[in-house]
């Protein structure tokens, strides 16, 4: 998914089964610059929850089920060192 409307970024999802009933869910974005991930960090961080929760309310409906903390969310940031 390409965010084009300023800042520019580039998230890429991915969808994987690790059950029968279950898949995992990764959300992998790539900034141009430091800067650029900075002045989105605190946005970008809210808005993934929000979404990520209406897509938790949109299986339930479909699926009929509501699972216990269904969403686990970790952040990694690899950039090197001399750019902290």
């Amino acid at each position: 998914m390409d965010h084009i409307s300023g800042p520019l970024f580039v998230v890429h999802a991915t969808f994987e089964a690790i059950e029968s009933d279950r898949t995992q869910v990764t959300f992998h974005a790539v900034f141009n610059t430091l800067a650029t991930y900075d002045a989105v960090k605190d946005f970008a961080i809210r808005s993934n929850e929000e979404t990520l929760d209406r897509f938790e309310a949109e299986l339930a409906t479909i699926t009929g089920r509501v699972l216990p903390n269904p969403f686990i969310i970790s952040r990694t940031y690899p950039v090197s060192a001399d750019l902290l």
